[in-house]
């Protein structure tokens, strides 16, 4: 949390926070710090494709 009252657009922070979240079963918390590494990621960023890499936040 520190690290994004240091520099809001830091997309990293905000994808940990995302994940953070979700295991602890805080969906709403989760999918806002989500949304949010989706804004701040740079274009080029690969995510990964299996579930097994990353919690499903965004299912479509």
């Amino acid at each position: 949390m520190k690290a994004i009252q240091l520099k809001e657009d830091n997309y990293v922070p905000h994808y940990y926070l995302s994940q953070i979240y979700a295991k602890k079963g805080e969906k709403d918390k989760s999918q806002k710090e989500y949304e949010l590494f989706l804004k701040y990621k740079p274009e080029n960023l690969v995510l990964p494709q299996t579930p097994s890499d990353t919690i499903n936040l965004n299912p479509r």
